[in-house]
């Protein structure tokens, strides 16, 4: 939980790591994440917190070491994959976002970096 958090605290400026995990999922609601990503994230910290806190492991058997091993190979690989779909989702929000700034912008009106290179064209047709 605590690279997902430090992960999710890096990319959204938030204090993720320092937080229980009531206050973490609250915290989700705050950011521009798919429903579906966030769910997964939270299903994930309710699954953790019995282990981090308790010492209660998912599977008791007698092969422990095994299980536990296969254990922390599936944790870690659910971890990869939701920051992979966090990224996934954060790079389609940005250009969501970089869509609509476009649409925004009236017709007549050329963006800055346009203005100046038509300007410095202008110019050397002098």
């Amino acid at each position: 939980t605590r690279v997902l958090r430090k992960y999710i605290g890096d990319s959204f400026h938030t204090t993720a790591v320092e937080m229980t995990t009531q206050e973490f999922i609250r915290s989700l609601a705050k950011i521009n994440l798919e429903n579906k990503i966030r769910q997964k994230i939270v299903r994930f910290q309710k699954y953790c917190d019995p282990i981090k806190y308790a010492g209660i492991l998912p599977n008791q058997r007698s092969d422990a070491q095994s299980s536990n091993d296969q254990t922390i190979q599936h944790d870690l690989q659910l971890v990869e994959n939701l920051i992979e779909q966090i990224e996934k989702n954060r790079v389609e929000n940005r250009l969501l976002k970089d869509k609509q700034i476009k649409i925004k912008l009236p017709q007549n009106q050329l963006p800055q970096n346009q203005l100046i290179v038509k300007k410095q064209k202008n110019e050397e047709t002098k």
